[in-house]
C-alpha cells in the first residue's frame, strides 16, 4: 500500500473517533465539534467569506520576507569564503537564532511601528540567520579535492566559484531555503495573531477563537497545515529536480 493511501487512513480513522467520541458526548461539543461541523466551516470559508485574501495576505509576508532573507542570508555566508572572522560571525548568528522570533517581536514593533514593515522585517531578519549559517556551513564543507582540480585546471575565480564552490554548498543552501519556507510560516501566523492586523489566516484564528466559532477556527487551523504540508512537498519535488546531487 502506498504511503499517501496508509496517511488518508490514519485520517479517515481520526475522524471517525472524533466523530464517535463527540456524537457519545465524550468530548464537550463545544470545545471539539463534530467532523461534518468542521467540514461545513471549512466549506463556508471558501463561499462569501475573505479567506482568500487572508490567504493573500498572509503569503505576501511569507514570500517578501523569505524572498529578501534568502538572498540577505546567502550573500552572508558567501561573504565568509576566505576563513577570516567566520568563526565570530558564526558566534552571533546562532547567539540570535537562539533567541525566539516572538521575543523580539516588541523591538521590532517599537522601532518600526505596526505596519506591515515591521512584520516583514522580523521574517527577513529570521530567514538571514537560518540562511547564512547554512551557507557558511555549505562553505565549510566544500570538498578540498575539487578545489585542488579547479586550481590544476587553472579556473579562473568566477569559473571556481560557479563550478565547484557554490555547487558544493548548494545542498546546505537548500537545506536552509526549506527550513525557512516551514519557519518563515510560522513566524507570520504567530505575527498575524499577535499585531493587529485586518486580514492573515493568524488572525482569522483569533477573530475566530475570540467569537467562539470553534468550527472556523479549527478549519482555519486545518488549511495552515494543508497550505504549510503542500509548500514544503512543491519545495521537495522542485529541490530534488534541481539540486539532484544532494547526498552524491
Amino acid at each position: 500500500m502506498s504511503n499517501w493511501k496508509k496517511q488518508l487512513i490514519i485520517i479517515l480513522i481520526i475522524a471517525w473517533v472524533w466523530f464517535l467520541l463527540a456524537e457519545s458526548e465524550i468530548l464537550p461539543v463545544l470545545l471539539f465539534p463534530p467532523p461534518q461541523k468542521i467540514i461545513s466551516a471549512f466549506w463556508h470559508l471558501f463561499v462569501g467569506g475573505t479567506i482568500l485574501s487572508d490567504i493573500g495576505a498572509t503569503f505576501m509576508r511569507l514570500f517578501i520576507g523569505l524572498g529578501i532573507g534568502s538572498l540577505l542570508g546567502i550573500l552572508i555566508g558567501l561573504s565568509t569564503l576566505k576563513s577570516k572572522g567566520r568563526s565570530g560571525l558564526i558566534f552571533w548568528i546562532d547567539f540570535l537564532r537562539s533567541i525566539p522570533a516572538a521575543a523580539l517581536l516588541p523591538i521590532f514593533l517599537l522601532l518600526l511601528g505596526l505596519g506591515e514593515i515591521s512584520k516583514i522585517t522580523l521574517v527577513i531578519f529570521s530567514v538571514t540567520l537560518i540562511m547564512s549559517i547554512n551557507t557558511i556551513y555549505g562553505i565549510k564543507n566544500i570538498n578540498n579535492i575539487r578545489l585542488m582540480v579547479a586550481k590544476n585546471l587553472l579556473l579562473n575565480t568566477w569559473q571556481t566559484f560557479s563550478k565547484v564552490i557554490f555547487p558544493e554548498a548548494l545542498p546546505h543552501i537548500s537545506s536552509g531555503l526549506r527550513q525557512s519556507i516551514s519557519f518563515s510560516l510560522i513566524i507570520v501566523i504567530v505575527i498575524e495573531m499577535l499585531v493587529s492586523t485586518e486580514y492573515g489566516l493568524g488572525r482569522r484564528v483569533v477573530d475566530y477563537h475570540l467569537t467562539f466559532e470553534i468550527s472556523s477556527m479549527y478549519a482555519v487551523i486545518i488549511l495552515i497545515g494543508i497550505i504549510g504540508y503542500s509548500v514544503n512537498k512543491i519545495y521537495v519535488l522542485l529541490e530534488t529536480k534541481k539540486v539532484h546531487w544532494i547526498g552524491k
